[in-house]
């Protein structure tokens, strides 16, 4: 249920504003409290008023709005395009994403860049007298944008008397072209109808394998792999999607009894076979998961584990098999479905692949949208929903532990994750650049081979590449028997004022640089420092990347070797 999960979201964010320091989460006990705060939630159902039923009804009209996206030839091209309402409580000089509701509409422009869309002259704006408001919209804030190398394009539509807007052609100017370095994007882990009950699964999916695939190079990438559950039945229509400019790889997200595991270019069907309870000890299950990881490997496939410290017991690997992590060749720490921020269960995922670094057992590491919905429409009824929840228990006199706990989660969280929501969520919200040495997007095989060789860097926005003796991700260094300063050397670009860069090693962090003082929108070189007599005798260097939760990066890390 997904309000739930916005439930545990809410409690893991604000359980770690709240002690301060990297709080630990045992997955149960955030289950049961969310389970025990959703009761008391419907226990106060009679005192809240219906949100469906205080919504009115708005008045017809639509905003038609044309453009079309091209690049600086004047080429068109597909591309991201966000609109955002503005009213009279929201006018232009006052915009912000953080407003109390999710009321962003996601399009893309096609193939050639063309965009026509209605949009609705009214919007639903808050709350008062136990009612919805709704407002005329007076213009829409709109967004242009094609990923991480196109400078984003900021506009104001406004309807004024008419009912058309015709914004005519746009033009994305190319910040940076990573593809002339080798480095290639790409998202792996998408879902589509092909999840769905329709076809045999469980997922609220409506988009077609051509519908994502537009979505896709709407965000620049030149590579994209469809996931779905349950079945292979997308791996016809998706093939059929390839371009010029982007090749799909094939792919499954198998459901076992301890984790996900995807099955990356794998044509033919991996089926988990669930064991019975009798036979379900920790060996046998062990034993199944090597079986599934094997036939992937033996059919030229990546064999995965997704969102590993999901804070659902049924999706995310669990306790036992934690230890047996030298199964697969890649691990997904970074999903798109929860922000990468201190608590979640991303920033989980992303200190036990550090921690296994410090044991020595390195694994690749990879970013997935995890994307069920290319619209991104669903989060804005869970949101009005909790928000309205809200507004309510906070006017109740009496309250009790739960209501009050619920209050103080939402006060502290919910401002991040709407920003995150706004900002980042959806395809290609964060994604996977690999280096090439062909230096084309065409090869399946080569692109698998660089994941599996941890050739890549994970992102949601901002350009990060290490450099170390002329050696970058994935890479080894020899060192030999050399204790002093080494340096590393990382070319860094952005859209948004940057932080801090940092490297950590199998001691933890080993450096970190302030860069604050740096201008967005362009490219930088940051040198950092690192004393070489922190280094172990075989090290991977990890370097990330960061702003806020909405823009960072994380490199796959340099190894060092002592060896001469």
């Amino acid at each position: 249920m997904k309000i739930k999960k916005l439930l545990s979201l809410l409690m893991m964010i604000s359980d770690e504003f709240r002690y301060g320091t990297p709080h630990e989460y045992e997955k149960q006990r955030v289950m049961d409290e969310v389970d025990r705060l959703y009761r008391k939630i419907l226990e106060f159902q009679d005192a809240i008023p219906s949100l469906e039923e205080n919504t009115p009804e708005l008045p017809e009209g639509d905003v038609k709005v044309s453009l079309t996206a091209v690049d600086e030839t004047g080429r068109g091209m597909s591309s991201l395009v966000k609109f955002y309402p503005l009213t009279a409580s929201r006018p232009e000089e006052d915009f912000t994403k953080v407003n109390g509701r999710i009321d962003m509409i996601v399009k893309h422009t096609d193939r050639v860049g063309h965009l026509t869309v209605l949009l609705p002259r009214y919007v639903l704006t808050g709350y008062g007298e136990g009612k919805v408001e709704a407002e005329e919209v007076t213009a829409y804030m709109m967004e242009v944008s094609r990923g991480t190398e196109y400078k984003m394009i900021r506009r104001v539509a406004a309807p004024g008397k008419g009912s058309g807007i015709n914004l005519g052609m746009l033009t994305l100017e190319r910040i940076i072209n990573l593809g002339k370095e080798g480095w290639f994007a790409g998202d792996l882990h998408h879902h589509s109808i092909y999840s769905s009950p329709v076809h045999g699964g469980t997922d609220d999916v409506r988009e077609s394998p051509e519908e994502v695939r537009t979505s896709m190079t709407a965000m620049g990438l030149s590579f994209g792999a469809l996931s779905d559950h349950h079945n292979i039945l997308n791996h016809r229509d998706w093939l059929a999607t390839e371009t010029e400019d982007f090749l799909p790889l094939v792919s499954k997200e198998i459901s076992t009894a301890n984790g996900h595991v995807m099955a990356l270019n794998v044509p033919s069907d991996v089926i988990y076979r669930v064991l019975p309870p009798a036979e379900r000890t920790e060996e046998n299950q062990y034993e199944e998961f090597i079986r599934i990881t094997d036939e992937i490997k033996e059919a030229g496939g990546l064999a995965q584990v997704n969102h590993p410290m999901d804070i659902q017991p049924a999706i995310s690997l669990s306790e036992h098999m934690k230890g047996h992590t030298e199964i697969f060749e890649t691990m997904e720490i970074w999903n798109g479905s929860v922000p990468m921020m201190p608590g979640t269960t991303n920033y989980k995922s992303f200190r036990f692949w550090l921690e296994l670094i410090g044991k020595g057992k390195y694994i690749p590491a990879t970013t997935g949208s995890d994307t069920h919905n290319t619209r991104v429409d669903d989060y804005h009824g869970l949101m009005n929903e909790l928000l309205w929840i809200r507004h309510h228990l906070s006017l109740l006199e009496e309250k009790n532990g739960e209501i009050d706990r619920f209050l103080s989660m939402i006060d502290t969280s919910v401002d991040a994750l709407e920003l995150w929501a706004e900002e980042t969520l959806g395809t290609a919200c964060v994604r996977t650049y690999v280096h090439l040495e062909s230096g084309r997007a065409k090869d399946r095989g080569e692109i698998l081979d660089a994941l599996r060789g941890g050739r890549s860097f994970l992102t949601n926005g901002p350009v990060l590449i290490p450099c170390l003796e002329g050696k970058s991700c994935g890479e080894t260094v020899k060192l030999g028997a050399f204790s002093g300063e080494i340096i590393m050397d990382c070319t860094i670009m952005g859209q948004k004022p940057f932080i801090s860069l940092e490297i950590f090693g199998k001691k933890g962090v080993l450096a970190k640089k302030d860069l604050t003082g740096l201008k967005p929108g362009i490219i930088h070189r940051v040198s950092l420092s690192v004393n070489g007599a922190l280094l172990e005798q075989e090290d991977a260097l990890v370097c990330r990347l960061w702003s806020d939760h909405t823009h960072m990066a994380i490199a796959n890390p340099v190894l060092v070797s002592r060896e001469s």
